[in-house]
């Protein structure tokens, strides 16, 4: 076909539209995810390194003892310090009692 390319229509080569968005909206959408994914994102871009220990949502699901080990770290690294909304679900029977602090 005249006057096409193997690009896809709007898109320019090593254009990157996400890391473009405002932080405010980019933590919105992460609020939606579990904070093991948000963690993920790190490896997107150089941008994207360090925006997941900014969120303010977090979320975990423990289901193994090991799950306990990247709260913990992901605790530790949260620059943050400022957490709106803490979600932790444990799975019962899963770890022994006298790993959690009361």
């Amino acid at each position: 076909m005249a006057g096409t390319s193997k690009q896809t229509i709007g898109q320019k080569d090593d254009e990157d539209y996400i890391s473009l968005l405002p932080d405010c909206l980019i933590h919105h959408i992460f609020s939606y995810l579990p904070t093991r994914e948000v963690v993920k994102t790190c490896v997107l871009s150089k941008t994207w390194r360090s925006v997941w220990t900014t969120v303010s949502d977090l979320g975990f699901s423990v289901h193994s003892c090991r799950d306990d080990l990247f709260v913990d770290r992901v605790l530790m690294l949260h620059a943050s310090g400022k957490v709106k909304k803490f979600r932790l679900h444990i799975r019962a029977n899963l770890c022994p009692t006298s790993k959690i602090d009361t």
